[in-house]
């Protein structure tokens, strides 16, 4: 069974507690940017976490050192219009 990569987003703190961050959204001509800022304040001691919904019911959680600045997901806009969602994960990047 292939499982498709339907969304990422960072979180801080126990992945129980769900502390999911909302972000910054960049959108530009073919792609749209999720910008997270894992630094200042209270995050700076909180773990951090990257986590990856996979055909929306299926997660994946990676730590991430504690070391990480900022995460980026970008998605691609798809070609086909009655594509759904309109978009696609093409890059996770982490710093």
């Amino acid at each position: 069974m292939k499982l498709k990569l339907d969304g990422a987003g960072a979180r801080l703190g126990p992945l129980e507690q769900e502390g999911v961050l909302k972000g910054d959204v960049i959108e530009k001509a073919d792609t749209v940017e999720h910008k997270f800022s894992l630094t200042g304040g209270v995050a700076d001691q909180l773990d951090k976490w990257m986590i990856c919904t996979y055909s929306s019911n299926v997660y994946l959680a990676r730590k991430l050192p504690s070391a990480t600045k900022e995460c980026t997901v970008t998605y691609r806009r798809d070609t086909d219009p009655k594509a759904s969602p309109p978009y696609a994960i093409s890059v996770i990047s982490c710093m």
